[in-house]
């Protein structure tokens, strides 16, 4: 995603994991930008998710933002947006939890996360070399973006893995930051 939208990002778009923002300064150039981003994706022969797309003004997002700071201001709470520091704990907790100190049984982890309008959830399977399944469903009880999704998945899994006594486990996800770290 970083390499197919390299000349937009940080100009007219943002991309996180496997989610892109497309933002435009004003409702005069949101066609044109619109135009570019999607000239961009059919020459890459990349596919959209419909369920997965959201169109919406990026200043009301910035207006409750804004909000959200002045209201907790008032009890001496802060807002801090989120880094990426969150994603190398999770990458030191993965490479710590997969160390295998002798040849064990391998298990093969499947996660994938989603949202959209109605919800959040998550699928989880895990499986080992030696034929043992285990599925999981998650439906969220709380409000989550798609790449809070793809975390939430994460952790069921590595939850689940623990609860078989999994120590060798290889992960597979959708998920830049888990595939890559």
């Amino acid at each position: 995603m970083n390499k197919v939208f390299a000349d937009y990002i940080g100009k007219i778009m943002e991309v996180y994991v496997d989610d892109m923002l497309i933002k435009t300064q004003s409702e005069e150039t949101l066609l044109s930008d619109l135009a570019q981003v999607f000239d961009t994706i059919r020459k890459h022969d990349m596919r959209l998710n419909p369920v997965k797309c959201t169109f919406a003004v990026e200043a009301d997002l910035a207006g409750r933002i804004l909000q959200w700071a002045v209201e907790l201001s008032e009890f001496g709470f802060q807002y801090e947006a989120r880094t990426a520091i969150k994603s190398q704990y999770l990458a030191d907790f993965i490479a710590e939890f997969t160390d295998a100190l002798e040849t064990l049984t391998e298990w093969n982890l499947y996660v994938d996360g989603s949202s959209n309008k109605t919800g959040s959830g998550a699928g989880v399977i895990i499986e080992s070399n030696q034929g043992t399944q285990v599925e999981l469903s998650l439906k969220f009880g709380f409000p989550a973006l798609n790449n809070q999704a793809e975390y939430e998945a994460l952790l069921a899994g590595l939850k689940l893995a623990e609860e078989v006594g999994a120590k060798k486990l290889n992960i597979y996800s959708d998920s830049q930051v888990s595939r890559h770290k």
